[in-house]
């Protein structure tokens, strides 16, 4: 399923990506806070629904990509969410959403 941009309002978010950003973009860039990730296959498809477990956006950002398993990520988006209970919420709703 291709990511509904309604989403990125949700109240649990409190700052996002402005867009799906490549892969192999710097990865830097992205916040060191809390949150959520998605990773996006080359049509547009939400493959993978990832957030924060104690480190940061960056770091899970770059987990997942290197744990892609053969998903073939080209874009990631990125949330960063009031609170880590905020992200696990997030994170099972948007699991139940884009991953089945």
């Amino acid at each position: 399923m291709k990511f509904d941009l309604a989403d990125k309002n949700d109240q649990r978010i409190t700052e996002s990506s402005p867009y799906a950003l490549v892969c192999s973009s710097n990865v830097a860039r992205v916040p060191d806070r809390e949150g959520i990730c998605l990773l996006i296959n080359g049509e547009n498809q939400v493959t993978c629904v990832g957030k924060t477990s104690g480190n940061t956006l960056k770091e899970a950002i770059k987990a997942q990509i290197t744990a892609d398993n053969g998903n073939e990520a080209k874009k990631y988006r990125w949330f960063v969410t009031r609170s880590s209970k905020a992200a696990k919420e997030l994170e099972a709703d948007w699991i139940r959403k884009y991953c089945y």
